[in-house]
């Protein structure tokens, strides 16, 4: 089916309108762990401390969604299968990754996929991993069932550490519970 993603991660000043609308503590008020200071200093960074039912509720407000894991590999690369989203090889020039914290949203540049002519989407790998709406399955491990409460998560972050864990095919999963200062997350919708 034909979607739309949002080209960036929700930004803390954009999740700071939304909880001010409705009333909800600002993520970076929690002490589960660091995260970023919140607005105004950081206004471009991506929020981060948002588990996965708050990340959905944002989206359907604005009449959005988050991607399916397909979807967001799709946007990452499109029908070209490269490893990073502007080809096979790593280029730690375009994905903030191996820092000390998330960087200001797109800092990198835009992160064009070359098989789909889009606007290009920044951070698509590195700053936040991203929530989908996927189960997530460990490869190689038995007896895992789709609907164990695990979400696929997916970009890699800040806090990696290597080339490999940002890739557009590396995978990660998380509770739908947690929430981390490397994790955020962007919207689709359908068209």
């Amino acid at each position: 089916s034909t979607f739309w993603m949002d080209q960036t991660e929700v930004s803390q000043s954009a999740y700071k309108s939304y909880a001010d609308t409705k009333g909800l503590p600002y993520p970076w008020t929690r002490t589960v762990e660091v995260c970023n200071s919140g607005p105004p200093a950081m206004d471009q960074h991506p929020v981060q401390c948002i588990n996965y039912s708050e990340a959905a509720a944002y989206c359907a407000y604005l009449g959005k969604r988050l991607p399916s894991e397909e979807e967001w590999e799709f946007a990452a690369v499109g029908s070209s299968r490269n490893e990073y989203p502007w080809g096979p090889t790593p280029d730690s020039s375009k994905a903030c990754y191996g820092f000390g914290a998330p960087c200001v949203i797109g800092i990198k540049g835009q992160t064009f996929q070359g098989a789909v002519v889009m606007p290009g989407f920044v951070d698509l790998v590195g700053n936040v991993r991203e929530w989908t709406t996927s189960d997530f399955c460990p490869a190689g491990v038995s007896g895992c069932t789709p609907g164990n409460g695990m979400v696929a998560t997916r970009g890699g972050s800040w806090a990696d550490n290597t080339a490999a864990a940002v890739s557009c095919h590396s995978r990660t999963g998380n509770a739908q519970n947690e929430l981390h200062d490397n994790l955020g997350f962007r919207c689709a919708k359908n068209y």
